[in-house]
């Protein structure tokens, strides 16, 4: 069993897998899909809507993919927690009070603030605005997600820069559908503020993308090894963020 090579992914091609027959397991409490097939030649593991989707040859027994997610389980919980993570971006979003929006992977309340003075604001547990009306509180939604993104982009940069000696120009925030980021010929970085509403792991990754072409500016081998470097689960999370990347142009709440 722990000879067999393991195809360890998280995609579509995996939930549509080829012609196979299905039977059902509970792994500590978690519904479990067993699928096997006779054209499949590795193990395939996937998680998709906290459902687990286990892959086999045909002829592995019940009894071998039962000790197969034993000795699993610690990386069946990681994708569970990614799959939680990315189903926050499937969830509309709802600017009234009491909604909840997402912010680098979880998602948090919108609470009125009734302290007069205070301004607009996130304080760690919620997001605090002054407005009532589904309108007022998207604008200041936007605005606090624009100064959060300012905040934690400019953090993971310099600490990313600074462990790896690489320098950078100045780094700039805005409003981009299109793309995650930017470095240009002068060495100054551009993030869309966007990247707060992807779990966190997303963020540092585009964050390596473009330090990464202070080194290769351009999209060669020796760049992506220089990605490598910066971010070693770059593959992974390069794969999660298109998807990211595709509900987000669908939020016209955004725009």
């Amino acid at each position: 069993m722990c000879g067999e090579m393991v195809d360890f992914r998280r995609n579509r091609d995996i939930i549509s897998a080829m012609k196979s027959t299905e039977s059902h397991l509970c792994f500590e409490g978690v519904p479990v899909r067993v699928r096997f097939s006779a054209r499949r030649r590795r193990i395939g593991l996937a998680v998709e809507r906290q459902t687990v989707l286990l892959l086999l040859p045909e002829g592995f027994s019940m009894r071998n993919a039962e000790i197969l997610l034993h000795d699993h389980q610690n990386l069946i919980q990681r994708l569970l927690r990614q799959d939680r993570q990315v189903s926050v971006m499937e969830s509309p979003l709802d600017f009234r009070i009491g909604g909840r929006l997402p912010l680098l992977g979880e998602e948090y309340e919108i609470r009125l603030e009734t302290t007069p003075g205070k301004r607009p604001r996130f304080d760690g547990v919620c997001f605090r605005v002054t407005a009532a009306d589904p309108a007022g509180i998207r604008r200041q939604i936007l605005l606090i997600y624009r100064q959060l993104a300012a905040d934690v982009i400019n953090d993971r940069v310099e600490a990313l820069a600074a462990r790896h000696g690489i320098s950078y120009g100045t780094v700039k925030i805005n409003s981009a559908s299109s793309r995650w980021g930017s470095c240009s010929a002068a060495g100054n970085l551009n993030f869309s503020w966007k990247l707060v509403l992807c779990p966190e792991p997303l963020l540092e990754y585009v964050v390596a993308h473009e330090l990464a072409h202070r080194r290769q500016m351009n999209h060669s081998s020796r760049f992506w090894q220089e990605v490598e470097q910066l971010c070693p689960a770059y593959r992974l999370r390069r794969k999660l963020i298109r998807e990211e990347a595709r509900r987000l142009r669908s939020w016209r709440e955004l725009s």
